[in-house]
């Protein structure tokens, strides 16, 4: 839970016996508490479901953007040749650093 975030007072009833039982799972937590923690673990459920339900419909593999057959070489650096001599000696010399 953050500090300083927004509060909105709610009213309503809930069963007893589930409120009870919520209670009785977390000892010294105030209702406050329990109900944003429920709120987060509804909310939590309810993205999952939605993002399962996408993904049903929309599978990764069939996503011509998310489907590459290979990760793509980052902009201008295709570079396959041996280390520069400079590159390896600042490797070594962290290296060195962290012993």
């Amino acid at each position: 839970m953050f500090c300083g975030m927004r509060r909105v007072r709610i009213s309503t009833t809930v069963d007893s016996d589930l409120l009870a039982r919520a209670r009785a799972s977390v000892p010294g937590t105030n209702d406050a508490a329990l109900m944003d923690r429920a709120l987060e673990e509804l909310t939590r459920q309810v993205e999952q479901k939605h993002e399962r339900e996408v993904l049903a419909r929309l599978p990764y593999d069939l996503d011509p953007e998310l489907n590459l057959p290979q990760a793509p070489l980052p902009d201008g650096i295709p570079y396959d040749g041996p280390v520069p001599v400079d590159v390896q000696q600042l490797a070594d010399e962290r290296r060195r650093q962290l012993r």
